[in-house]
């Protein structure tokens, strides 16, 4: 757990930053976006096919609803990476 001090800071000051930290606390999240193998597909120009061998070979992370595969856009965004 972090130290906190207040040093030359004005209760103004103080109320403003707690306030801050409440809002954004309460914040809604964003809901995380979900998508199908075709989308998934669509996303990264290549067939159904390259993302089911994807998933086999634990490239992108897939979660299963009954019988379906979705795949979090926020993940699949963490795969892509740079080249230099």
């Amino acid at each position: 757990m972090e130290a906190i001090q207040f040093i030359n800071i004005t209760p103004s000051e103080l109320s403003h930053l707690i306030k801050n930290e409440v809002i954004e606390f309460i914040k809604p999240k964003e809901e995380e976006e979900l998508l199908t193998q075709k989308e998934v597909a669509d996303f990264y120009k290549v067939s159904v096919q390259t993302i089911i061998k994807w998933q086999k070979d634990g490239k992108i992370k897939a979660y299963a609803i009954a019988n379906e595969r979705r795949y979090k856009k926020s993940e699949l965004l963490e795969n892509l990476k740079l080249i230099k």
